[in-house]
């Protein structure tokens, strides 16, 4: 006879991004390298090490998941091993933060000393790290601004192929005999948020909005910045470098464009209450929102009374029995100042999408349910299309 006895075990990964610090893993004196398996109910301890200029935020297991014996604020702790264990640790340096208004254009200016990295859920190094001072609109670009820019870049040669876009748009269900789906807010005011804009209209619209106020153009066709883009059409894709769909983007450029990914969920993100992640920016203490809560909101998404104060989504956004875009800013701000980043329309950034055939877009909108308005939620459109429930809001970089 032969017995065969099966001890139980789980593997144990520890990844931090080595420009941040290191982690050390032991069970008693000896180290646990990364990948080994060790038995259940394995006592290991665990400990940050920060590189110069870095600190400790909070630990990071399974993605988010806390365990009943992690002291999840102190950078040395003890945890009982009772599954497969992916540790990771927030760590970012101590920058510094100022943020202001600007006078000129209703932006928030952010200017940040150092690098700031914060916590997020798309797996790409280039998320969640900011490190260049930033403007970001206050508000959703709003139907009036978007034909003010179109009708003054009309005598400047500049060709906008979605024309006069969409005063904001309500969603219709059929029952009324007209066609269900998404229609323009004929009604509606022109500060709601325009839509019905492609991403090659967006691009030529912030360079002529630049040129308008005196800034430096952001897109261009080549990669000498010589030849700002001012032109958009409806020819096929195109996603060679330099044309409409990927214009070369000249980075010190202090113009008008979209945030990127990570200054979007930066500034959505960032409050001064609330979330595990406890950072010091200079002489301020600021947190992180969860990717669960929407921007501004003191609660997760499933606090239906709490998201109404800050987004409009299917839960309040009914006029007249129908959902639809409302004026922009009418509800509660976040902490830096912006309003309407969860809610009213998505809004699209800069970053490419997975395959590079979409860009991401964020925030939730006025048709979409409760879990949407997210911030750490994120999905796409396809570079060729523009939807009426899709917007925009401006950024621009500070020197």
């Amino acid at each position: 006879n032969i017995k065969i006895n099966f001890k139980r075990g789980y593997r144990v990964v520890y990844n931090p991004n080595a420009n941040n610090g290191k982690i050390e893993v032991k069970k008693g004196a000896t180290t646990v390298a990364i990948g080994e398996i060790v038995e259940k109910n394995t006592s290991l301890e665990i400990k940050a090490i920060p590189n110069e200029s870095y600190f400790f935020g909070y630990w990071i297991i399974n993605g988010e998941k806390k365990l009943r014996d992690l002291d999840y604020k102190t950078s040395v702790s003890s945890i009982n091993i009772i599954e497969d264990m992916n540790i990771d640790a927030f760590m970012s340096t101590q920058g510094s933060l100022e943020i202001s208004e600007s006078g000129q254009d209703q932006m928030q200016e952010l200017r940040i000393n150092g690098t700031i990295n914060f916590p997020h859920h798309y797996q790409d190094a280039k998320v969640g790290l900011v490190e260049k001072s930033f403007a970001i609109g206050k508000y959703e670009v709003t139907y009036e601004l978007w034909n003010e820019v179109l009708e003054w870049s009309k005598s400047k040669q500049y060709t906008i192929a979605s024309g006069k876009g969409s005063k904001g748009a309500y969603y219709n269900d059929g029952n009324d005999g007209k066609k269900k789906g998404m229609h323009e807010n004929t009604l509606g005011s022109d500060k709601q948020p325009v839509t019905l804009i492609d991403y090659r209209s967006i691009i030529v619209w912030c360079n002529a909005y630049s040129e308008k106020m005196g800034r430096t153009p952001v897109y261009y066709a080549d990669k000498e910045f010589k030849n700002a883009i001012r032109v958009s059409d409806e020819s096929d894709i195109d996603t060679a470098l330099g044309t409409q769909d990927n214009p070369y983007i000249k980075d010190e450029a202090d113009g008008y464009r979209l945030p990127s990914l990570s200054e979007w969920e930066f500034v959505a993100r960032l409050n001064k209450t609330l979330g595990s992640a406890t950072v010091k920016i200079g002489n301020q203490t600021w947190h992180f929102l969860p990717h669960d809560y929407a921007s501004g909101a003191k609660d997760r998404y499933t606090n239906i009374e709490e998201l109404k104060k800050v987004a409009w989504f299917e839960g309040n956004s009914q006029l007249n029995e129908k959902e639809q875009t409302h004026e922009v800013g009418a509800l509660q701000a976040n902490d830096v100042g912006c309003f309407d980043m969860s809610g009213n329309v998505y809004e699209m950034v800069e970053d490419w999408s997975a395959k590079r055939v979409s860009r991401f877009i964020k925030g939730g909108s006025f048709s979409a349910g409760n879990i949407s308005q997210a911030i750490g939620i994120y999905s796409g459109i396809n570079i060729e299309d523009s939807l009426r429930g899709v917007g925009f809001r401006l950024s621009r970089t500070l020197k």
